[in-house]
């Protein structure tokens, strides 16, 4: 079996909507300068990657953002997919979320730790 590698890996580890927007913006900024992107969710982070994408703290409103000129983390996270950027969510994460692999977006793998270093290799890794 092959092991995917990245240039890039960011790793979330709580549930701040603020956070995560600004780990998706710099994923996509990174994705735009062709850097490839593995983005693991940790903890309750995993609830960012849901289908439902509900249990943030401090959310900013769609239509706020949308007034602003801001795109809103569903459509960064929505861009880090179409310019080729991978998710993982810790397995550990789930349970402490409540959530099962069904609750995910399509395409999320559900890994351990262990498998995100492993993917990222000896690349840099950034925690928001």
């Amino acid at each position: 079996m092959s092991v995917l590698m990245y240039d890039v890996g960011i790793t979330l580890s709580d549930c701040s909507w603020e956070r995560h927007h600004h780990a998706f913006t710099l994923a996509c900024s990174f994705l735009t300068l062709n850097r490839s992107v593995l983005i693991f969710a940790g903890g309750r982070s995993v609830l960012t990657l849901s289908e439902k994408m509900e249990g943030l703290e401090g959310a900013l409103s769609d239509g706020l953002l949308k007034a602003r000129h801001i795109p809103s983390l569903r459509e960064l996270r929505d861009a880090i997919i179409s310019l080729g950027g991978a998710f993982m969510a810790c397995e550990t994460g789930m349970k402490m979320a409540g959530l099962s692999s069904d609750d995910l977006m399509e395409g999320i793998r559900v890994r351990g730790m262990v498998s995100f270093l492993t993917e990222i290799g000896s690349h840099p890794i950034m925690t928001l």
